[in-house]
This record gives C-alpha cells, sequence and structure tokens, in this order.
C-alpha cells in the first residue's frame, strides 16, 4: 500500500499531509489547505483512490489559471475518496518540502519524471502510482469529470 494511502488509512488528517507552503498566509492565498467547517470533517478517514498532484509555483501563469478550477473542482468532489497534492516549484524551500512530500506519498517516480514542470495536474491511481491523465485546462466541469471518470 502506498504509504500515503496507509496514513490517510490509518486516520491521519489528509489536509495537514497537503500543506506544501511555508506559510499559512500563502496555503490561505492557493485555497489547498483545510477550509472545511470541523463539524464537516469526518472521524475516520477513507482511504483515497484517486491523488490530483498539481504542480505549481506562484509565478507560473498557468499554474495561476488552474488554481481557481481545481478548488472548484475539490469541492464538487469533497465526498469522494479523492486526495489534493500540490507540489510547489516556487522557491528552493517549497521545492524541497515538495520532494519530501512526493517520497511520503510515494510518488518518486512521478517527482523524478516532472519535477521542476509547472501549470498542470495529474490523475494518479492512489494504490498502483499509476498516471492516469494530465490536465491543464482551467475548466473546473472538465476537471470534475475526468476525476469522475477515473473512480
Amino acid at each position: 500500500m502506498n504509504p500515503l494511502v496507509a496514513l490517510v488509512a490509518a486516520g491521519f488528517a489528509a489536509p495537514a499531509l497537503m500543506v506544501a507552503h511555508a506559510s499559512s498566509a500563502a496555503s490561505a492565498k492557493t485555497g489547498w489547505a483545510a477550509d472545511a467547517p470541523i463539524a464537516a470533517v469526518q472521524t475516520e478517514a477513507e482511504a483515497p483512490k484517486l491523488l490530483v498532484v498539481k504542480f505549481h509555483a506562484d509565478w507560473c501563469g498557468k499554474c495561476k489559471a488552474l488554481s481557481q478550477p481545481l478548488i472548484d473542482a475539490r469541492a464538487n468532489v469533497v465526498d469522494k475518496p479523492v486526495l489534493f497534492i500540490e507540489m510547489d516549484f516556487t522557491d528552493r524551500n517549497t521545492s524541497r518540502q515538495s520532494e519530501f512530500l512526493a517520497s511520503v506519498a510515494g510518488l518518486e517516480s512521478t517527482w523524478a519524471e516532472y519535477e521542476r514542470r509547472t501549470g498542470f495536474a495529474l490523475l494518479i491511481d492512489a494504490s498502483s502510482g499509476s498516471l492516469l491523465e494530465m490536465l491543464s485546462d482551467p475548466d473546473a466541469q472538465a476537471i470534475t469529470d475526468a476525476i469522475n471518470k477515473h473512480l
């Protein structure tokens, strides 16, 4: 089992694992940190079946265009077993933290293949680590449809 999936299945809060930014202000800016009311959070974590891995940098125009549609798509699949992860290449600190996150998530080969490229998200099967689809169209409905297609 993927180490990240094992952590989530063991009851660790997935949103805590998604933080790739050095500051909470940066997380608030991107909307990728946990934003659901505490009462709405499940007490027992379900293992994700699909990973949506965004390759991001603050200076990337395509990344900026993709951010809100990914946030909207995440809201559309909130009750589904999907884990959103952000690999942030904005600077040395966020790149290093993202490298650690890739290691913990069992995404080393994905990291090696796509390191330093930005402006897209990958849909990855959580159990096998297989790449299912690359998303770069900043359309929330198209992203949601792609996610649902692979569940």
